[in-house]
């Protein structure tokens, strides 16, 4: 199943954001050479060296020193309907400057479907 799911994320970047699947890929060409999981060297679309899929995901704060690769995450809903308003993706490390006010905390409001792509 991870080379269907694998597979799916492969075709979607490539159409929506072929120039993030591009610096992802050069990101594991740097970092894995030609090593890929073995599920997908038959396809030879292979996004992530890990994929984690988790319900109820929660993360302690704390900095990645060293952490440059690109992540692509996607959040659902376990029911689409369920009212989803207080999820945030919180970053408290990161401080912004707009316009003067500064601020020590980042937060995304976050919805059924949302696609985040970061690096670090």
């Amino acid at each position: 199943i991870l080379g269907e799911i694998e597979d799916i994320i492969f075709d979607f970047l490539q159409s929506e954001y072929p120039d993030v699947l591009r610096d992802i890929l050069a990101d594991n060409r740097a970092k894995f050479e030609d090593g890929m999981p073995p599920y997908a060297v038959e396809s030879g679309k292979f996004v992530s060296p890990r994929m984690i899929i988790s319900s109820r995901l929660g993360n302690e704060a704390h900095i990645d020193f060293g952490d440059n690769g690109v992540a692509f995450v996607v959040w659902l809903a376990e029911d689409p309907t369920e009212d989803v308003d207080d999820w945030r993706f919180v970053m408290q490390n990161l401080r912004t400057d707009v316009d003067g006010s500064v601020r020590d905390t980042t937060t995304i409001q976050l919805f059924h479907g949302i696609v985040m792509v970061y690096d670090g």
